[in-house]
C-alpha cells in the first residue's frame, strides 16, 4: 500500500510513548503505541519477522482508511504521553494504565499518510535489518533517569528482564539468565539498548529525549520529516519526584563504575549533577493533556478556564508531595541518617574508571 512507515524504538521509559503521541499529532500521520503482538515475530528469521511487521502495517493502513480506527495501546481511546500515572502497587511501584484496544482516527487521513509504529525491545532486537526495510528512529534518555524510572514502575525491566528482546536475541537471554543480581541485569539491558542504537543507526536517527522536550517536539518532527505543531508544553522530568533519592545514589555509582555505550550521548560528568538535582514535580510531561486525534484544540477562553481551576489541583499536589517528603525524613531520623552524609554527595567522588 502507498504511504510511509516509520518504525519507532528506544530505551524503555526513555520518552518513546511521548514521542509516539507527538508524532501522532503531525499532519497526515497516525502513530500507534505497541499495537502488535510481538510474540508473533519469528525469533529465528529476522526477514520473516520483518515480513510480519510489513503485513501488520498494511492491515492497519487498510483499517484506518476503511473504518477510521486503529489498533493500539491506549487510555481513554487515545495514545497517552505517559502510560504510567500516580497509582501505585503495594510495593510502591507505579501501575501501567493502558490497555490494548482501538483508537479513533478522525478525520481520516489521505491514502498516502505516514504510519508510525512504536515498539521498543522488539524493534531494537531486529536492528540493523529493521532499518533496511523501514525508516527508523530511536529515542534515548539520560541513563540515570532511565534506571530510576525502571525501578519506579511495574514492568519486567524493573526486575532486569526484557521479554521481547530476550525472545529475539538468544545471547541477551542467556546473559540475563546467568546474572543473579537485579541491578546488574538492568545494566546489561541498558547497555544492550544503547549499544544497538550506537552500532546500527546513524547519529541523525537517534534523538535524545532532552532535545525533544527542549524544542517542544520540533527536533522530533524535523527528524521524522513531518510537519505540524501542538499546543502542548513539554517539561523535562529527569529528576522526577517519583524517583527515590537514596536509590539514585547507588544507581549513579553503578553507572560510573561501568562505562558503556550510553556515553556516546551523555558524558560521565553529567551523572553527578543530575543525581544531585532537586526532585521536580511528579506531574506529567505535558502541562495540558494533548487533544485526541481530530479533536478541536482548546480556545484561549477554555485555556483560561482550565488554568483557573488548576490552581487548586496544583496546591493539592504540592501538599501531597510535602507529605511524602515528611514521611521520608521521619524514616531517616529513625535510622539516624541525619548524622550521616547525604548519599548523593558521594557521587561526585566516584570516577568513571573505578
Amino acid at each position: 500500500m502507498s504511504g510511509r512507515t516509520l518504525a519507532l524504538t528506544g530505551v524503555p521509559r526513555g520518552g518513546t510513548t511521548l514521542a509516539c503521541r507527538l508524532l501522532g499529532l503531525c499532519d497526515q500521520t497516525v502513530a500507534l503505541f505497541e499495537p502488535m503482538e510481538v510474540g508473533d515475530l519469528s525469533p529465528d528469521d529476522p526477514q520473516a519477522a520483518l515480513d510480519t511487521i510489513a503485513a501488520f502495517c498494511d492491515q492497519a493502513r487498510a483499517q484506518i482508511l476503511q473504518s477510521g480506527t486503529a489498533p493500539s495501546k491506549q487510555r481513554g481511546g487515545r495514545v497517552p504521553d505517559n502510560p504510567f500515572g500516580d497509582e501505585r502497587l503495594p510495593d510502591g511501584r507505579r501501575r501501567q494504565q493502558t490497555t490494548r484496544g482501538e483508537i479513533a482516527v478522525e478525520p481520516r487521513p489521505a491514502p498516502d499518510f505516514t504510519l508510525v509504529i512504536k515498539h521498543n525491545a522488539a524493534f531494537a532486537a531486529l536492528l540493523p535489518q529493521l532499518r533496511e526495510r523501514f525508516q527508523t528512529r530511536a529515542i534515548v534518555r539520560h541513563p540515570l533517569s532511565v534506571l530510576a524510572s525502571w525501578n519506579s514502575v511495574d514492568l519486567p525491566v524493573s526486575r532486569g528482564r526484557i521479554p521481547a528482546g530476550e525472545r529475539l536475541d538468544a545471547a541477551l537471554a542467556a546473559q540475563l539468565q546467568a546474572e543473579p543480581a537485579r541491578l546488574r541485569r538492568q545494566l546489561i539491558v541498558l547497555e544492550w539498548f544503547f549499544a544497538r542504537f550506537a552500532t546500527a543507526l546513524a547519529p541523525a536517527e537517534v534523538l535524545r529525549y532532552e532535545d525533544i522536550v527542549a524544542t517542544q517536539g520540533q527536533a522530533l518532527r524535523a527528524s521524522a520529516g513531518l510537519s505540524g505543531r501542538s499546543d502542548a508544553q513539554l517539561t523535562e522530568r529527569n529528576a522526577s519526584a517519583h524517583y527515590d533519592r537514596a536509590q539514585i545514589a547507588g544507581l549513579a555509582e553503578a553507572l560510573l563504575r561501568q562505562p558503556g555505550s550510553w556515553q556516546r550521548w551523555y558524558p560521565p560528568d553529567s551523572v553527578a549533577p543530575l543525581a544531585q538535582r532537586p526532585r521536580c514535580s511528579a506531574g506529567r510531561h505535558l502541562v495540558a493533556e494533548l487533544p485526541a486525534l481530530g479533536a478541536q484544540r482548546p480556545t484561549a477562553h477554555e485555556h483560561a478556564a482550565r488554568d483557573g481551576s488548576g490552581g487548586q489541583h496544583r496546591a493539592e499536589h504540592r501538599a501531597g508531595q510535602q507529605d511524602r517528603i515528611d514521611v521520608v525524613r521521619d524514616q531517616q531520623r529513625q535510622r539516624g541518617s541525619e548524622n550521616r552524609e547525604d548519599p548523593v554527595q558521594r557521587i561526585g567522588r566516584v570516577r568513571s574508571t573505578d
